[in-house]
């Protein structure tokens, strides 16, 4: 009876937990997204720049193949891309843990209703045989 009563507290507090951490989620989402969008920023600008780049008014990158091996080069010794790729991964990975965790409490929550309505009806159908 005592686990009943636990669970019952359990279930009517899980709702608003779920919430809350749906919100956490959420803002994770957004942050992992104003992240991945600074990223695009940059990205681009260093290939407009690459794309700019003359010598005599001609191209010093010709052909989109070293266009995308100087965006790449350029990238890759960017301090500042560095730092947001590795804010990304990092974003990510929390991402991943706040859905594993809102999960887990979704899945408590249905466990929890299933065994009260077991009980429910367990008890109902003792009071009936009775």
């Amino acid at each position: 009876m005592v686990e009943v009563i636990d669970d019952l507290t359990r279930f009517r507090e899980l709702p608003e937990i779920i919430e809350s951490e749906k919100n956490k989620l959420r803002a994770l989402f957004n942050k992992n997204n104003e992240i991945k969008t600074k990223i695009t920023l940059k990205e681009n600008k260093v290939r407009i720049d690459i794309q700019n780049e003359t010598v005599d008014s001609k191209p010093i990158f010709s052909n989109q193949e070293k266009r995308d091996a100087e965006l790449i080069r350029r990238l890759s010794v960017n301090d500042e891309y560095k730092i947001l790729k590795d804010e990304v991964l990092s974003e990510e990975q929390k991402l991943k843990e706040q859905e594993a965790h809102v999960e887990r409490l979704l899945q408590e929550f249905t466990r929890i209703k299933v065994t009260l309505l077991y009980e429910s009806s367990l008890n109902e159908l003792t009071k009936i045989k009775n």
